[in-house]
């Protein structure tokens, strides 16, 4: 049996709180109990206060007021990193103490003493301000007045921010033109081989082409896509805003437009995913978009029932996309792909284009444009002018060739003259470079797409190479000299495919 002290513990936890509380979104559960789990939209949310070191145990009842406040009125994810935030304050106050006992109040000296531990602390503070303020302001007790009054008066340093963006962080910064490139040509593999399943194709094409979050497309339904008028064959898809302080999910969308391949792509899905479901007692226009393989242990969140969370969709896109093996000019190995990175290429292409701070901000969907303004500082006004030992110093890393070279015309998937690649522009004679083991008509621009990554690319061991790599590299400088660095780059994946042909030639012909 417990101890009557611990029944008094127990009772001074859990004083005034209500039998039962509703989240932002409708979800219920109950303020006593020692852990907090349930679905809140296409969040998980586990609120474990058994983690609290022991001296902070009379101060839980007001925590857990605090974040009551938190999830009536803001999102789960803030609820959750103020939850994080006050449990590390715990910990480190715990670590302060000079003699034992409970942690009946914050006091100025404790946030004096976390101040004392360094920047790290410091910016961590930074971001629990705004949860021991507004603890203070709904009157439970915890927290002294001289203690707010410090955190009112205090200028915090917060932690930088876009660090991974302003230094082009390898593993966390967004992708170079080079990276990015080939992040497409792997992903149009991808979807010719079936190697990555169509609705992990579709996330994946959908974070790269709108830059939206991972909750963004676990939030989205069938009925958010919207084919356009069959005589302009524009295709629209309503995109859930997310991270909005005063919003639920679901309440306020932004329309995107879809390119033609995209959205004729995520037609064809829905109509599958429809007929999939026709037989069931299900609203089809109501049916996510992208629903859950199997029932979990969290209950679904009112009007999201069968929608995936926003952390399964980001982990399936993670490890979709991380299984091309795509390759890095900067890293000698493979190139990590997360949402985030991403969104920050798709931010950073935004700013090379010549978009302005407010429509990036617009596209990210962020409030303001406080979080993008070091985008703007990104254009790559100068380039690296490509030499030829520099295509052939960077080939082998990009592997931006993918197609198969073939010793003559008879090996050759399609062989015949309609098959031939011919650039009077390279070779005045009209010598093949290649044949095209495409069957269909290819509206690309040849050879600078063939070189760029085409699976149907078999280019001619004795093919005009070294020919069409200087007319590249030639056509690069008179861009750069006419127009500007980000239009003279366009065929650099096209120059390091070319390069790596060379390349595996020479190293066929020294074989043979």
């Amino acid at each position: 049996m417990p101890s009557s002290a611990e029944l008094y513990l127990h009772e001074k936890q859990h004083q005034d709180l209500p039998r039962r509380s509703k989240t932002r979104n409708g979800s219920v559960f109950s303020p006593s109990s020692n852990v907090w789990k349930f679905r809140e939209g296409t969040t998980n949310v586990n609120f474990n206060f058994s983690l609290m070191p022991e001296n902070f145990g009379t101060l839980i009842s007001s925590i857990k007021k605090s974040l009551i406040w938190y999830l009536e009125n803001r999102s789960p994810n803030t609820a959750f990193n103020a939850f994080t935030n006050i449990l590390w304050f715990s910990r480190a106050i715990e670590s302060t103490k000079h003699q034992k006992g409970d942690t009946i109040e914050i006091a100025e000296t404790h946030i004096q003493e976390i101040l004392a531990m360094g920047k790290s602390a410091e910016h961590k503070l930074s971001s629990l301000r705004p949860f021991l303020l507004k603890w203070h302001s709904l009157n439970a007790p915890g927290i002294t007045q001289q203690a707010a009054d410090l955190l009112r008066k205090k200028v915090l340093k917060q932690n930088p921010t876009g660090v991974a963006v302003a230094t082009m962080d390898p593993y966390e910064g967004p992708l170079t033109d080079s990276e990015f490139e080939d992040l497409q040509a792997k992903i149009k593999q991808a979807a010719i081989t079936g190697r990555i399943s169509e609705p992990k194709l579709l996330m994946s094409y959908l974070m790269i082409a709108l830059g939206i979050r991972p909750i963004q497309i676990a939030s989205l339904k069938c009925k958010d896509f919207i084919q356009g008028p069959l005589a302009i064959d524009d295709h629209l898809l309503n995109v859930p805003r997310a991270k909005q302080k005063n919003t639920l999910d679901r309440s306020e969308f932004r329309l995107r437009k879809l390119n033609r391949e995209l959205g004729d792509r995520l037609k064809s899905y829905i109509q599958t995913l429809s007929k999939k479901h026709s037989k069931k007692n299900t609203n089809i226009a109501d049916l996510p978009m992208f629903p859950k393989e199997r029932q979990h242990r969290f209950p679904d969140g009112p009007g999201f029932e069968f929608h995936c969370t926003a952390q399964a969709i980001g982990i399936k896109i993670s490890r979709a996309l991380n299984s091309l093996d795509l390759n890095s000019e900067r890293l000698n190995g493979k190139t990590p792909i997360t949402p985030v990175r991403l969104r920050r290429s798709f931010a950073t292409r935004a700013a090379e284009e010549g978009w302005s701070s407010l429509i990036i901000a617009e596209l990210m969907d962020h409030t303001d444009t406080r979080h993008v303004e070091v985008y703007a500082g990104l254009t790559t006004k100068i380039k690296a002018k490509f030499s030829r030992q520099i295509a052939f110093d960077l080939a082998p890393i990009s592997q931006a060739f993918s197609g198969k070279i073939i010793a003559s015309e008879s090996d050759a998937s399609r062989p015949g003259p309609s098959s031939r690649i011919i650039d009077l522009r390279i070779d005045r004679n009209g010598a093949p470079i290649a044949s095209c083991g495409k069957n269909s008509q290819c509206d690309f621009s040849r050879p600078y797409a063939c070189y760029n990554g085409c699976y149907d690319f078999e280019p001619w061991l004795d093919g005009p190479h070294e020919a069409a790599l200087d007319h590249m590299l030639a056509r690069r400088e008179h861009l750069l000299a006419t127009t500007d660095s980000k239009i003279a780059a366009i065929n650099d994946r096209s120059i390091l495919g070319c390069a790596q042909v060379i390349l595996r030639c020479r190293e066929l012909l020294e074989k043979k």
